[in-house]
């Protein structure tokens, strides 16, 4: 198996705080793992693919 892509789906309620912070910590994670961000459509409170 030769996997090139690797997809990470993530969810956040961006209406709590708490929640909403830790989803910013785990963003922080994935970054320093070497993902990068596909898009941001969490701060619009919707599904996003992050990876």
């Amino acid at each position: 198996m030769n996997k090139k892509e690797v997809r990470v789906y993530d969810y956040v309620d961006g209406k709590v705080p708490m929640l909403r912070k830790m989803f910013q910590k785990r963003l922080k994670g994935y970054q320093a793992m070497g993902y990068i961000p596909m898009d941001h459509a969490a701060d619009n409170n919707e599904q996003m693919r992050l990876f």
